[in-house]
């Protein structure tokens, strides 16, 4: 049986401080379902895989957010419990490992505009004890016989439903939908409290958010349709149609004739040598200026990289030289992008998934995620660059800096550098286990 608040979503959200915010607003204002048409979820998933730009951009963003890792702040006993958790994920009931779960989070966010987990309870449903990643494209929320969303008092929506494709049939709901929710036999219904959503880009009343594809998607379709233009012109170019003018005033050709002339020019290559009379003329249909295609080509290439927020020089991998200035104001944009990607979804995640938990399992707080710098430069300029502020005076060296510049560095910690494995040599004797220190047993023997 679900507690109440679970039922209406309601959950109270824990602060760092141990101070409690209760949820008993009562809003006035009404949210309604948009009417305004939006591209579908697969068309968008089609061109991430059909498209090179977008996916290498996608990809690019989504690799360049984890290798800036992350790390969690908050009591000892907290950080403690949640990177177990993340240790865990995938173990009790889900299906990806901790660094899949964010890679899936952040990708389909680019795609979608949105992604979706599930929260998956312990038997009795009074724990969270395992997360995984639901397919948003087939995730939409509960609506009514009118296609309008059903949402609480709070405007927010009831729970969701998940299609399971046209040839799958549900005898019966495993979770009883909402009174008047029009459910169909083909999907799944999900009720709110078991799906955390973290959305892009919002606008209007928010349910529907926007991604990185979407804006770009029609000039992506022109752009596809523009290179297979190209190929077209460049193929002619290699291998035009061949053609042959038969007859004059003086001479009508004949069907045999020109049937016997196609089927001489059918068999030609590079080295054929034929011999016809005067009335013949031979010719290529050849594309003219197919270079000409290139230039709006570029065009929409530009347009692809100007709506998905990524440096040109990443989204196309192009070796040509670039300006010094330009490029590091266009990392900098870039850079203002992915942190605004991974704020929301940090700041979702900590108050849609980690702060319930904190309050089932009783925690003093919910531990914070930091994550980290994003870094577009090599290492050794980073490390020149704090060399520089210590020169200066900026930075003074202490214990805290040096354990931050280990964690950044993913150094291991002081005094625990492990050396490499290796095999004994011959002749050599094999180091055996040092006995186990009972000093402080001892000890303890003696105060006893």
């Amino acid at each position: 049986m679900k507690s109440f608040s679970r039922g209406i979503g309601l959950e109270k959200v824990m602060l760092a401080e141990d101070t409690e915010i209760a949820d008993d607003g009562k809003p006035i204002g009404k949210k309604i379902t948009p009417t305004i048409v939006r591209q579908d979820l697969y068309n968008l998933e089609q061109t991430y895989i059909s498209d090179p730009v977008v996916f290498n951009s996608i990809n690019k963003i989504v690799q360049i957010i984890m290798a800036a890792g992350y790390h969690l702040e908050g009591s000892e006993k907290s950080v403690k419990f949640f990177e177990t958790f993340f240790g865990e994920i995938g173990l009790k009931g889900g299906d990806l490992t901790e660094k899949e779960l964010w890679e899936q989070i952040f990708k389909q966010e680019c795609i979608y505009g949105r992604s979706m987990i599930e929260k998956i309870y312990n038997n009795v449903e009074t724990k969270i004890v395992d997360i995984d990643v639901l397919d948003t494209k087939r995730m939409d929320y509960v609506k009514r016989n009118d296609e309008s969303i059903m949402l609480d008092k709070y405007n927010r929506p009831l729970g969701y439903t998940m299609s399971l494709g046209v040839n799958a049939l549900i005898a019966e709901q495993p979770i009883q939908p909402p009174q008047d929710a029009d459910v169909p036999t083909t999907s799944l219904y999900l009720p709110a409290d078991i799906v955390a959503q973290f959305k892009l880009y919002t606008f209007g009343d928010g349910f529907y958010p926007i991604g990185l594809i979407e804006s770009i998607f029609q000039g992506s379709l022109r752009k596809l349709t523009m290179e297979e233009a190209l190929a077209n012109a460049v193929y002619k170019t290699g291998f035009p149609i061949k053609y042959a003018k038969i007859g004059d005033m003086t001479h009508e050709p004949t069907r045999d004739q020109i049937a016997k002339i196609v089927k001489q020019m059918s068999t030609t290559n590079y080295k054929t040598v034929l011999g016809l009379p005067y009335w013949v003329e031979l010719g290529m249909l050849e594309a003219k200026n197919p270079e000409k295609l290139q230039e709006h080509l570029d065009y929409f290439i530009d347009q692809e990289v100007t709506g998905l927020g990524i440096a040109k020089a990443f989204a196309t991998g192009a070796g040509e030289e670039t300006n010094r200035a330009t490029l590091a104001r266009q990392e900098y944009l870039m850079k203002l992008t992915m942190k605004e990607i991974i704020d929301k979804t940090v700041q979702s995640f900590r108050k849609q998934i980690m702060a319930p938990m904190a309050e089932q399992y009783k925690l003093p707080d919910v531990p914070f995620i930091r994550w980290g710098e994003i870094a577009l430069e090599e290492i050794d300029a980073q490390a020149e660059r704090l060399k520089k502020y210590a020169d200066a005076g900026l930075i003074t060296p202490d214990e805290d800096l040096e354990k931050y510049i280990r964690k950044l560095e993913e150094l291991p910690d002081k005094g625990k550098v492990l050396s490499p494995q290796r095999e004994p040599q011959k002749d050599e004797p094999e180091e055996s286990e040092e006995p186990e220190d009972t000093s402080d047993d001892e000890e303890g023997d003696d105060s006893d």
